[in-house]
């Protein structure tokens, strides 16, 4: 099965370089214009059978705009299992104030209230078994997402370290990234 992992349009977070986890900033004028111009270039490139979303407001806005584009009754799935990272204490924060090398450090239960790498990798982990056993061989599947997220599934399909995928270029805002797993 083809994977295509859709990090959403620009949001209004990225805009003012704000560290937004779990927030619901609304994707920004720009951001519109990204997603409609990413769902024109998927629909001429694939034919996706399925959209998979975070429940995040950022990813919806961007899922709705993509699937004007697809032109077709492709079915969107909402998980809670492709949210952002939740960064505890340092969301909201300018990120030029957090220290990411002391996020990616934390363990679960840590006093930041940050998600960690390993419980982020769990509920990817999972996500991915749920569209093994759900989908076929020969399907397409967008996912639109987080960067974090992202990295996570990088870091599985590709069986390489989080430190790894750290030195990975980033996503950048309404980019793909296309596996076949």
């Amino acid at each position: 099965m083809k994977i295509l992992l859709l990090r959403h349009a620009e949001s209004k977070d990225n805009n003012q370089n704000i560290l937004g986890g779990n927030s619901e900033a609304e994707i920004t004028p720009y951001g519109n214009i990204q997603a409609i111009s990413i769902g024109k270039e998927l629909s001429s490139k694939f034919n996706i059978t399925h959209v998979y979303c975070s429940p995040r407001k950022r990813c919806l806005m961007t899922s709705e705009l993509v699937l004007k584009e697809l032109k077709g009754n492709t079915p969107l799935i909402v998980s809670n299992k492709l949210s952002e990272r939740d960064f505890g204490t340092f969301s909201g924060k300018l990120m030029n104030e957090v220290d990411f090398s002391l996020i990616d450090k934390q363990a679960k239960g840590n006093k930041y209230n940050v998600e960690s790498i390993e419980e982020v990798k769990e509920r990817v982990e999972s996500f991915i078994q749920e569209l093994k056993s759900k989908h076929k061989d020969t399907d397409t599947i967008l996912i639109i997402t987080h960067s974090n997220p992202i990295r996570i599934f990088s870091m599985i399909i590709e069986d390489i370290s989080f430190e790894d995928v750290l030195k990975k270029k980033n996503i950048k805002n309404a980019e793909y990234i296309e596996y076949e797993i």
